[in-house]
């Protein structure tokens, strides 16, 4: 089971084909413009939706689902997904630019899968050293997660990533693309200007969009 989960989650955003479904534990959240769905009133609604979402058949760009059990809402949602544990960072430089990658054509920020045994911190560090080429990086703090879900056709069968990003800071000039990884440009940019970029993924705006106002 992902973890941690902490006290402080009233919605958690999962973005499936670069959708968002919303689950939520607040009838009425001003951050939230999709109608809502009643999970409490409805539950055999969330497969469907999910299949919606995974084909490409829903038509709204965004869903909410409410339950006033948003832990085990989670976990339900949970069970249609192979869950991967994945752990990135914001990278800051001296001159407050923020490191952005450009894989397979869309903008991103180093992240990677993490290892058996490996902490989520290690592995964050591990990740964007091996795919930026950057050395000595300094972590500073957990910021956030975020959840995106794909399908793996090697195995047959739909993934859910839980990413967890962190702040750090490098002091390194050696940018260093890892292209086995689809990584086709590093560089260090304006955070208003990574935000900018097109095409880039909706969970990375989304962490860019909430700096430096974490709840973590």
């Amino acid at each position: 089971m992902v973890k941690p989960f902490n006290n402080y989650n009233t919605v958690i955003s999962i973005y499936i084909n670069e959708k968002a479904i919303h689950l939520t534990d607040q009838m009425d959240d001003p951050n939230i413009n999709s109608k809502l769905v009643n999970y409490d009133k409805n539950p055999q609604m969330l497969p469907t939706l999910v299949d919606a979402f995974e084909n490409g058949s829903y038509a709204s760009d965004s869903e909410t689902v409410y339950s006033s059990n948003l832990k085990e809402l989670f976990r339900v949602f949970c069970q249609f997904y192979k869950i991967i544990e994945a752990a990135g960072g914001l990278v800051f430089n001296e001159e407050n630019k923020v490191l952005a990658i450009l894989r397979n054509s869309v903008w991103d920020m180093p992240k990677g899968k993490v290892e058996k045994g490996e902490s989520y911190e290690d592995a964050a560090i591990r990740e964007v050293e091996e795919e930026t080429g950057l050395e000595h990086v300094k972590l500073k703090r957990f910021l956030t997660k975020t959840y995106h879900t794909y399908f793996d056709t090697r195995k047959n069968r739909r993934v859910l990533k839980v990413s967890y990003w962190y702040e750090m800071k490098s002091k390194s000039k050696v940018l260093i693309p890892q292209s086995e990884e689809g990584i086709e440009l590093v560089q260090w940019t304006d955070l208003n200007e990574l935000k900018a970029k097109k095409p880039i993924y909706n969970n990375i705006k989304l962490i860019l969009d909430k700096w430096p106002d974490y709840e973590s």
